[in-house]
């Protein structure tokens, strides 16, 4: 059963040629969520983290992982009294398309104007780079035991597993590279909360660690969440995405949110040179997909001292 803010099939009353804004949030345990509309295409608009730069057009679809979000512009067409069906088209080399929702077109409504869209939705700039901290985490797997049943790991760990010192530490203000490995045969999304981080680039290894594929991104967007993508191959291959993590505290804050929220801010009392943690507690991050979570797949970063 497929739900649309939680009701199975949902009709909506559209007109035909009035453009919608949607914003889609994968709230999914583990699937991953293509939306396609037959003959009309998609624009996308936004993300996990606002606006972007460009809008994105004449997309066939739209692939949400678990947790992923998207800000989309659809222009539905058709005669009143019609009905489209919204679909989820199933990952992978199958075309099986399940309906998610229905768009009923009212009858004697004329036609609205077509939306046009600024050239620009927003100004951005790319994360400051420069020495920036490198840091690798190595999304894997344990072996099945006797009932079948594995562990998922981050840097050989599971959660349960974790210590003080093996959670990274950060500092606010600072920006780090990030290197996800995903050496399993299975994709892993991954998630960080509190931070906004920028993808650079996905790096494709073989079974020796040669370097047979790099992607850059394809666009500027800030982010909490992105797939890894499987490893392309045997055992030992593996792929790489390269990511830009902005640790910066947020402005504007009253101290007495600071402490309350425990948050982004409250982190700036900590010092990792003397061991003083600060509020946070550590931030989670994880592959969201969440029985991998579940089994161990999932750390956290330690972030203090105002840099």
């Amino acid at each position: 059963m497929w739900l649309v803010n939680g009701l199975e099939l949902p009709k909506m009353e559209v007109v035909s040629g009035e453009p919608l804004r949607w914003r889609l949030v994968n709230i999914a345990n583990e699937r991953y969520m293509r939306i396609e509309v037959p003959e009309h295409k998609l624009i996308r608009i936004g993300g996990d983290g606002g606006l972007l730069e460009k809008a994105i057009t004449d997309l066939d679809g739209v692939t949400l992982v678990p947790g992923e979000r998207a800000d989309i512009v659809l222009t539905p067409v058709g005669k009143p009294g019609s009905e489209l069906i919204v679909y989820r088209k199933k990952s992978g080399a199958s075309s099986a398309r399940f309906p998610l929702m229905t768009l009923k077109f009212i009858e004697g409504e004329k036609p609205a104007d077509i939306a046009v869209l600024p050239e620009t939705l927003r100004t951005m700039e790319a994360f400051d780079i420069t020495d920036a901290i490198e840091q690798t985490f190595e999304f894997s797997h344990g072996t099945p035991d006797a009932e079948g049943n594995v562990s998922f790991l981050i840097n050989g760990k599971t959660f349960a597993e974790l210590t003080l010192q093996d959670a990274p530490d950060a500092g606010v203000g600072e920006t780090q590279i990030w290197d996800l490995v995903n050496t399993t045969a299975i994709d892993h999304p991954f998630h960080l909360h509190g931070f906004f981080f920028q993808v650079l680039e996905t790096i494709t290894r073989d079974a020796e660690g040669k370097v047979i594929a790099t992607n850059p991104a394809p666009y500027l967007e800030n982010k909490d969440t992105v797939d890894l993508p499987r490893r392309p191959g045997m055992n030992g291959t593996s792929t790489t995405v390269r990511i830009a993590v902005d640790f910066s505290s947020s402005p504007g804050r009253r101290e007495k949110e600071i402490v309350a929220w425990g948050g982004l801010d409250a982190i700036v009392s900590a010092d990792l040179d003397s061991g003083t943690r600060g509020h946070s507690g550590g931030w989670l991050f994880h592959c969201h997909i969440l029985p991998h979570a579940v089994k161990g797949m999932m750390s956290y970063v330690e972030v203090g001292g105002e840099q």
